[in-house]
C-alpha cells in the first residue's frame, strides 16, 4: 500500500526535464538535421546572432555568391554580349567622362570592377578604377536615374580615361 502511495503521488507530482542553462540550445540538446527552415521564424536568424566563421562560403546558395548582372564594357561603350549577363548596350552611356548603368532590372546594393588587362595592347599600371552604386534619384554622378557609375582615372595624368576596357559585377 506504501509503494502504490508513493507511485500515485509521484504520478500526479509529475517530472519536469528541462535545457541547463535559461533559454539557450546547447549544441548537444538536439539531433543533428533536426531544425529545417520552416521551423524557424523569419528574420530570427541574421549575421549579428551566427558567430563569426560558423557560415563558410559552400553553405550559402549559389545566388548569394554570384552576382545578378555583369559585363564587359569597352572604352567605346559598346557591351561585349559573349562576355556579359543582365547587361546589354541600353543600360550604359558615357555621361561627362562617367560610364552610367541605369534600368537595371533592379536595384544594385554592391557594384564591383576591375579594368581589363587582357584587352590589347600594354596595360597602363597608372589606371585605378572606382565604381559605385548610386542610390535612387541621386544624379550627382550621371545624369538621369542611373543606379551604378564606373570611373577609371590615369592617376599619372589625373584624368578620366574612357578608352579603357572594363568588366563591372552587380550584386544584389
Amino acid at each position: 500500500m506504501i509503494v502504490a502511495a508513493i507511485a500515485l503521488i509521484t504520478a500526479l507530482a509529475g517530472t519536469a526535464v528541462a535545457l541547463p542553462g535559461k533559454n539557450r540550445i546547447d549544441k548537444n540538446d538536439l539531433r543533428k538535421n533536426v531544425v529545417k527552415r520552416k521551423n524557424i521564424v523569419k528574420g530570427a536568424v541574421n549575421s549579428f546572432k551566427i558567430q563569426n566563421g560558423a557560415v563558410q562560403p559552400w553553405d550559402q546558395s549559389a545566388t548569394a555568391r554570384a552576382p545578378r548582372a555583369y559585363a564587359h564594357v569597352t572604352g567605346d561603350n559598346q557591351v561585349t554580349e559573349s562576355l556579359s549577363r543582365g547587361v546589354s548596350d541600353a543600360n550604359v552611356d558615357i555621361d561627362t567622362d562617367v560610364f552610367c548603368f541605369r534600368n537595371l532590372g533592379f536595384q544594385p546594393k554592391h557594384v564591383q570592377a576591375t579594368v581589363d588587362g587582357s584587352s590589347g595592347g600594354a596595360v597602363n599600371p597608372d589606371l585605378i578604377i572606382q565604381a559605385a552604386v548610386n542610390p535612387p534619384g541621386d544624379s550627382s554622378t550621371c545624369s538621369g536615374e542611373e543606379q551604378a557609375s564606373v570611373e577609371i582615372w590615369d592617376v599619372s595624368g589625373a584624368f578620366n580615361e574612357i578608352g579603357a576596357d572594363f568588366y563591372v559585377a552587380f550584386f544584389e
